[in-house]
């Protein structure tokens, strides 16, 4: 969380070649690592991830779990009623989906806060290529912000008089999507940028996002997990269903996907 002035003079250099530096490695992680680390399973290794959900919560053929989660940001000086989300304060949006084993398998952020969940998801291209990535048989889980098609289960909405056998679904649904939040506190407390950004370039903001997410799978992958998870998830249960839907448009980043 330091400030780009206090890193300067750490490291002995300007704040204008620390921009430049961080700009460059942050495009970098996004456009040539990013795609090698976080990427739709498909094969076996699809196989091996619905063989995870199985084991943990007994839901058959789930291949990952989708949410939203928002970083806090400065208000943009265009559209600014857009930003602001639920809670009042100015944010992108970050789509996510992980496997059982909490790796990424996709991520999109630059929608405005005040976009609803669903919003985000119908503007990505997961939601334009699904129905030829999802095989039959097998699907995403979500919570109920999300829409209901046969690649993506959500749980039966409760106006009490759910049967015994819809809640307990429900219940062991919510228990197999708590990988996603738990995915969301461990990054933010592992890269505590993220949980407010000071940049007010937007390619900059999504790029720093989408770098830390990279980041992520590349910790895993060495075994490099030092946070408690109970502690790591913070308050990102703060994601439930928004009442508030905007309707501006992301950043394009169909290529960092």
């Amino acid at each position: 969380m330091e400030s780009f002035r206090s890193m300067a003079d750490r490291f002995d250099v300007s704040k204008g070649t620390l921009h430049v530096s961080v700009k460059y490695i942050s495009n970098v992680l996004v456009t040539k690592i990013m795609p090698l680390v976080i990427s739709w399973p498909t094969g076996d290794r699809l196989q091996k991830i619905a063989d995870g959900f199985s084991e943990t919560s007994r839901l058959e053929g789930t291949i990952g779990a989708i949410d939203g989660t928002h970083i806090e940001i400065k208000c943009p000086s265009k559209h600014k009623q857009a930003y602001f989300n639920r809670k009042k304060y100015p944010s992108l949006v970050l789509l996510a989906v992980c496997d059982s084993s909490f790796n990424f398998t996709y991520v999109f952020t630059g929608c405005p806060g005040s976009t609803h969940d669903a919003g985000v998801l119908r503007q990505t291209p997961l939601y334009r290529d699904a129905p030829g990535i999802i095989p039959p048989g097998k699907h995403t889980i979500g919570d109920f912000a999300f829409p209901l098609t046969t690649w993506l289960m959500k749980p039966f909405r409760d106006n009490d008089n759910l049967s015994r056998y819809q809640t307990k679904f429900n219940q062991v649904l919510s228990r197999s999507r708590q990988v996603i939040e738990r995915r969301f506190g461990f990054l933010k407390n592992r890269f505590r940028r993220l949980i407010k950004l000071d940049a007010v370039d937007m390619q900059v903001i999504v790029e720093t996002i989408l770098s830390g997410c990279t980041y992520h799978n590349i910790c895993l992958a060495n075994d490099d997990e030092k946070f408690d998870i109970e502690h790591a998830i913070e308050d990102d249960v703060q994601n439930g269903p928004e009442q508030v839907q905007g309707n501006q448009e992301g950043t394009d980043i169909d290529k960092h996907r």
